[in-house]
């Protein structure tokens, strides 16, 4: 297979974003609304490596709203 020669090297070249970023004008995470119906959840490992799961308590979760 023959290798395709680039020209980066030693190069500089536009970085996507870096006008956003500088100006203060990037979205980020933090910045976006997800709104009133946002879904949350929770994950809860074994401490029983290889365990069965024979029940699971959901009244907790039943009893909140919505």
């Amino acid at each position: 297979m023959a290798l395709k020669k680039t020209t980066f090297v030693g190069q500089s070249f536009p970085r996507l974003g870096s006008n956003a970023k500088v100006t203060g004008t990037a979205m980020y995470v933090d910045d976006m609304q997800f709104g009133p119906n946002l879904l949350h959840g929770r994950l809860k490992r074994s401490t029983i490596p290889h365990g069965v799961i024979k029940r699971v308590d959901t009244s907790k979760a039943k009893a909140l709203a919505g």
